[in-house]
């Protein structure tokens, strides 16, 4: 049956908007114009629209539906009795916010259930652009965060960390999805890695590298483990030799970095708020906030978020005066951190519960019901959600969502590309 105009002007409207998201920042500093300054709004509304029509279309209520409402009512009620932030308009909005991971995730999963073909196919063109965006970075050095108005991003040796359209963490992250993607079809197409599956590892794990990013690392390891976790548990011989290898690997990687001591570094100035590590900083207060507000937080729109300026929460740890919170810089970069200090512990256990059903919903549009890669995805995100705004963030949103959906769709054929996903004979 052929496309209505309105699926297509939906389909294009939907995923052109998520690739503007994307690619927001760069666009605008290249034009020299502001460029589409609501657009991250624009699109949680249509989202939370289109959920509200198949919620109230929907033949049959699913668990993950109801705790995202609940979560919603939770957060407004608790912040506007409890909370610093008494403002309703704040704290609906923030609710919203804190909620878009999630609302955004089942929007595409809802709409794109069966043109997933459709969204590979886009996640193909935001690849494509963040790989050319990363050489032309390379190439031309810091000419280009000029031309595009992105901010150059050094370590503290001075060290330069490439990230071409996206920031280096985003690129990292994306890279380190990517790697789980190909891992993913390897293990559900014949179990094994091929040539050209190590040759995209490999040129993943090299722009990796150009950005310079730790946790990307981490991640990766995930996927690895995940990967090779049947084989491992079958063959004692095996594992000493991942073990080996993988010790080996970490030994070369220390020895000629110096993650360590900047490990050691940032865990120092976690334990004081007069340090210059702001997700230190951000998770530490979380920490004491969970103690002095047990256990409901300080409300939504109060800590580590977008609409937390002027929180009554920073004057109360004398940390109001420090840059990072005037100019709101780095403070919402730890999900976790965020989340922790505006609900709680209770807010934690309920978010987790709401990632727990969201997981067995994306299962249930896969044909099997068990799969430890997409286990691997989740704790590669949850990992993320430590030192990374994921779950608020639009472009780690919309550079999640098609991964999350590939990871939902199993016995996909390897085309042996470097960039394209291959179609599934199935859409």
């Amino acid at each position: 049956m052929p496309k209505s105009r309105y699926d297509i002007l939906l389909d294009v409207g939907l995923l052109g908007l998520a690739f503007l998201s994307i690619y927001n920042k760069s666009i605008a500093g290249a034009l020299g114009i502001p460029f589409l300054a609501f657009l991250d709004e624009i699109l949680l509304v249509a989202c939370i629209l289109l959920l509200c029509g198949h919620w109230l279309m929907a033949s049959r209520v699913k668990i993950i539906y109801l705790l995202v409402i609940a979560f919603f009512i939770y957060s407004v009620i608790i912040s506007l009795l409890f909370g610093y932030n008494r403002d309703p308009a704040d704290v609906v909005i923030q609710s919203l916010i804190n909620l878009k991971f999630v609302l955004l995730l089942l929007t595409f999963l809802l709409y794109f259930q069966k043109k997933i073909t459709l969204v590979r196919k886009f996640f193909n063109v935001v690849l494509l652009v963040a790989i050319v965006g990363i050489v032309l970075n390379l190439v031309t050095g810091t000419t280009f965060n000029s031309f595009f108005d992105i901010p150059v991003s050094v370590r503290s040796n001075q060290s330069l960390r490439f990230g071409g359209f996206l920031n280096p963490n985003q690129m990292a992250y994306l890279m380190a999805m990517y790697i789980g993607i190909s891992l993913n079809r390897a293990k559900a197409n014949t179990g094994y890695l091929t040539q050209s599956d190590w040759l995209k590892i490999a040129a993943s794990m090299a722009i990796i590298f150009l950005t310079d990013s730790r946790s990307a690392i981490i991640g990766v390891l995930f996927f690895f483990v995940a990967f090779y976790w049947e084989y491992l548990l079958k063959n004692a011989r095996m594992f000493l030799s991942f073990f080996i290898v993988m010790a080996v690997s970490l030994l070369l990687f220390l020895s000629f970095s110096n993650v360590i001591s900047i490990l050691l570094i940032n865990l120092a100035g976690s334990f004081s708020l007069d340090s210059y590590y702001i997700r230190g900083i951000i998770i530490n207060m979380a920490l004491q906030i969970t103690y002095l507000h047990f256990p409901i937080g300080t409300g939504a729109a109060t800590f580590g978020t977008v609409l937390s300026d002027n929180s009554p929460v920073y004057e109360y740890f004398g940390v109001a005066h420090r840059s990072f919170f005037l100019e709101k810089r780095g403070i919402y970069d730890s999900a976790f951190a965020s989340i922790l200090g505006e609900y709680g512990l209770i807010g934690i256990l309920f978010y987790g519960k709401i990632l727990y059903f969201l997981k067995r919903f994306l299962l249930s549009f896969s044909s099997i019901h068990k799969n430890i890669m997409l286990n691997a995805l989740f704790m590669a995100f949850l990992f993320y959600s430590l030192t990374n705004p994921v779950l608020t963030n639009n472009i780690y949103i919309f550079l999640s969502i098609p991964i999350f959906m590939d990871f939902i769709r199993p016995g996909l054929k390897s085309s042996g590309k470097f960039l394209f996903i291959p179609k599934s004979k199935q859409n």
